[in-house]
């Protein structure tokens, strides 16, 4: 893109932007055809025939700090930058805007926007998590760890389907068997690997993801997972660009030992040695907020703005733990704060050592909300030694650099207009960001999420799908539609049942979904929605909904609530829970003894009684 630099557009401040692999913002802007143009001897200006002026503003980008200008956006982009004041043509709107500050629209390089950032599963928020992703000036997203539909989610925000920021993904993580984040089962967010990292990233590569995530094993508060091997890591970084989870120094060490050289976290188990700092890496996350969303929940630090643009369900989860944070796991406030504080004193280190960081918050993890949690990570990065202009920097141009986006990240000409109008000046005070006017993408404000096509392979609601049809909120398809959710049969076919919709138990619509096949003995149904694995017919099992009753109580299968725990059958004889046991296996039952259950003349399954 050919950019246009006016003579009177912006002076670099003292403080430099920090140094970074890429060249720097005044190398990257040429002179070209974008903005005005003198016609001749008058003197006078080819404007554009439409578009809008933020006239009397001060603009503050990684190009410096420059008050009394005016910013003139056509077709989308930044047509120039000006002083302020001129005799403007009846072709612009213009806006009258004395005291206000423009900046670039923030990126955030750590996002997980299929996360609602509850400590449990409280409904799908998608759609609020990128309302709330730009009401706080985020116009941008690195997408780092989701289920494969995110890619789906990308693709319809980037061709203007869906109203969000910009997203670039990498669909879920690579990562060995029962490691991080897939610690507890078989999970839609991981893609195992062991031995078969080269094949595993391009097989993902394949699907349309835009880099690899990949997580290493990391120290649990209580226990430690298994780790890939720096082997498959190296495969893995030789097939795309892989950004690794780390959580220690050690991770960082071997992560760029692999070539691996983007890093998803400031390491926060241990501190970093200069010498670990100045290891040559090509990006790192600040993401301070992913170990202080608890703290600021439980000390009661979340602001009335952060609060409102939280989805209900979660701050109704938020507000639990803030009153009672027992009902977290054992240990975890206590580490959070020793991670908090490592991480902090890491990204001092860091800075010191001129590496080159970007500001990312981990939306969407536990407690971490979207949008406003980047603000979190600009303070803390002023904190950790940066000036303002170099923490603003980290969140729009040194992160445009890295992920390719040509047109994004400086309020200059030529570049696409994602801005964001402040009534408060964050080059006096980095918490300014906070003052949002206005979010404009490519010039516009934003509207509520709007729909131009329906079907297709992703669905933000039932507004995508066609009579009769309903949006799975977990996969994000649509669905045949039904009206009594749990139900075994009546209104789906024989293959599925009437799932609730968003996975609610008392959810008043449903879905008809394919009967997950699942293990009878091992009981590996998904634990979010508390489903139970029970024999189908003789040659399969099936995942349903799970109930309260413990072996030796009365049961029943129509009834949810009346139903058995997973691991136990409710007799069709006796109507009582009865233990599952394998007949096969020497298996001592906890009441009475495994006895074999027939089925056309055939050993099926074994029940204690």
């Amino acid at each position: 893109m050919l950019l246009l630099l006016l003579a009177c557009t912006q002076s670099v401040p003292d403080d430099p932007v920090q140094d970074s692999p890429a060249d720097s913002p005044s190398d990257s802007v040429d002179s070209g055809d974008s903005g005005p143009d003198d016609t001749g001897e008058t003197g006078e200006v080819d404007w554009p025939e439409d578009g809008l002026v933020l006239d009397q503003v001060t603009v503050f980008d990684a190009l410096g700090h420059t008050p009394d200008q005016a910013v003139v956006i056509s077709g989308g982009e930044i047509w120039a930058v000006m002083p302020a004041g001129q005799e403007w043509p009846e072709s612009l709107v213009v806006r009258d805007l004395s005291g206000h500050t423009v900046i670039p629209g923030l990126i955030d390089s750590h996002v997980h926007l299929s996360y609602s950032a509850a400590p449990w599963w409280s409904g799908d928020t998608v759609g609020q998590n990128l309302s709330a992703t730009l009401q706080w000036g985020v116009t941008a997203v690195v997408d780092l760890g989701g289920p494969q539909w995110s890619l789906s989610l990308r693709d319809r925000v980037n061709a203007g389907e869906l109203v969000g920021p910009r997203i670039l993904a990498s669909g879920p993580f690579l990562t060995a068997q029962g490691s991080h984040p897939c610690e507890a089962s078989m999970d839609p967010l991981c893609i195992f690997v062991d031995g078969d990292g080269t094949a595993k990233a391009e097989a993902q590569m394949a699907r349309g993801s835009d880099v690899i995530k990949v997580a290493l094993a990391e120290e649990g508060i209580e226990t430690t997972w298994p780790r890939l091997s720096t082997t498959d890591l190296a495969d893995i970084a030789k097939v795309a660009s892989t950004v690794v989870h780390v959580a220690s120094p050690q991770d960082w060490a071997d992560s760029q030992a692999a070539g691996a050289v983007d890093l998803a976290h400031t390491p926060f188990s241990d501190p970093l040695t200069q010498a670990q700092a100045s290891l040559a890496i090509s990006s790192v996350s600040s993401t301070v907020a992913a170990n202080e969303g608890l703290i600021r929940v439980v000390d009661g630090k979340l602001t009335e703005a952060e609060w409102a643009s939280v989805p209900e369900k979660v701050a109704e989860s938020w507000k639990l733990v803030e009153g009672q944070p027992s009902l977290v796991s054992a240990g975890w406030p206590a580490a959070a704060r020793t991670w908090s504080r490592q991480t902090r004193d890491n990204l001092a280190i860091l800075h010191e050592a001129q590496a080159p960081i970007l500001a990312g918050s981990d939306a969407g993890y536990y407690f971490v909300p979207h949008g406003s949690a980047l603000h979190w990570e600009l303070e803390a990065l002023v904190e950790a030694g940066m000036s303002e202009q170099e923490a603003l920097a980290a969140a729009s141009w040194l992160p445009a650099q890295v992920w390719g986006w040509d047109d994004l990240g400086l309020v200059a000409a030529g570049y696409r207009a994602d801005l964001v109008i402040l009534s408060a000046d964050p080059y006096l005070d980095i918490a300014n960001t906070r003052s949002i006017v206005e979010v404009l993408v490519a010039g516009e404000a934003p509207l509520d999420q709007t729909w131009q096509q329906k079907g297709g392979t992703f669905c933000l609601d039932d507004r995508d799908c066609n009579t009769g049809t309903a949006c799975d909120a977990i996969d994000h398809v649509c669905l045949d539609a039904c009206e009594v959710p749990w139900a075994i049969s009546g209104q789906c076919d024989e293959e599925s049942w009437c799932r609730p919709q968003d996975g609610f138990a008392n959810d008043a619509e449903g879905v008809c979904t394919e009967e997950a096949a699942c293990d009878l003995y091992a009981q590996d149904c998904d634990a979010f929605y508390d489903q139970a694995c029970i024999p189908r017919d003789i040659d399969s099992n099936a995942c349903l909904q799970a109930g309260p009753k413990v072996p030796g109580q009365a049961c029943n299968w129509d009834n949810p609530a009346l139903r058995c725990e997973a691991g136990s059958y409710c007799s069709t004889v006796s109507g009582v829970c009865l233990e599952i046991c394998d007949q096969d296996a020497a298996e001592t039952c906890g009441v009475g003894q495994c006895r074999t259950q027939y089925a056309g003349g055939k050993a099926w399954f074994g029940l204690c009684y």
